[in-house]
């Protein structure tokens, strides 16, 4: 938590006077950063496609927006201020236009050589267009978007709030928290290796709901008058099932299987080591 700012107009000494306290040993300095902000008019874009490698990252979608912006910072940590500063300008966004996609990339150097580059995001976007995102590092945070939605996150949570339409979320090492309308035929798919997913998912006719986990639990909430063919399975923990009626149901020493409703769309939950709990409301 920082206790003491350093204030000053710009060409008045404060870099110099950071440098100097970075090099004493019992302070601890704040690594630089510096701001971006972008601007693209709408005109025929229906698509943001974004490949992100450290930092945070958090797209919003806004029905009455008439530009994309993309905007946050971009900072170095190193062992002193003046190198984290003087390899700053190393650490660039790029963004580009084409045609129909808004293409942004982080663009740092191949060898960090003991150097943190992090760029967080902050990305503001019509609600209605079509999101891919491939990160490494970072959470990732993904709001009101009514279109189909990508993301790869390496490491790192990804949660996405208010989404209706086609989604895949594929992460290593993270948690996947998510709340998702699906259209008519819509698909969800979620995976994680380490971690565990939460999310509250609505099915409409014959869609499909796949959840997939190595190391962790499923927690899926999902409406009462769901209709779709059932399917959880457990290597080593439990299923559990909450104001939820399955028919035609099937226990094995593994899975579980059934029929809620009608049986028009697909549930199908595994995990390895967990525990799987569907949840009606």
């Amino acid at each position: 938590m920082p206790n003491f700012f350093i204030l000053g107009a710009a060409k008045c000494g404060t870099t110099s006077l950071h440098a100097y306290l970075d090099a004493m040993p019992d302070v601890c300095m704040s690594s630089p950063k510096e701001p971006f902000f972008f601007e693209v008019a709408l005109e025929n874009h229906n698509q943001l496609r974004i490949q992100a490698i450290s930092g945070s990252l958090e797209i919003t979608g806004n029905p009455a927006v008439n530009t994309a912006t993309i905007e946050g910072e971009r900072r170095v940590g190193s062992d002193s201020m003046s190198d984290a500063a003087a390899h700053l300008p190393e650490l660039q966004v790029d963004v580009v236009d084409l045609g129909t996609e808004i293409f942004v990339e982080t663009i740092q150097p191949k060898r960090s050589n003991g150097r943190n580059y992090k760029v967080d995001y902050r990305i503001t976007i019509p609600e209605d267009w079509e999101v891919f995102v491939s990160h490494v590092n970072g959470s990732v945070f993904i709001n009101s978007i009514d279109s189909r939605l990508s993301v790869i996150n390496t490491n790192g949570d990804v949660e996405l709030m208010e989404i209706v339409g086609s989604t895949r979320v594929n992460v290593v090492n993270g948690r996947i928290i998510s709340e998702v309308t699906l259209p008519l035929d819509g698909t969800i798919e979620l995976a994680t290796v380490n971690g565990s997913v939460d999310s509250d998912i609505e099915l409409l006719s014959d869609g499909t709901i796949d959840v997939t986990v190595l190391h962790g639990g499923i927690n899926l909430d999902i409406p009462n008058n769901t209709s779709a063919a059932f399917e959880a399975c457990v290597f080593e923990g439990e299923i559990g099932l909450k104001n939820v009626i399955l028919n035609e149901k099937v226990r094995t020493s593994h899975c579980l299987t059934g029929t809620l409703g009608d049986g028009r769309g697909d549930i199908r939950l595994e995990t390895e080591f967990g525990k799987i709990t569907v949840t009606g409301f």
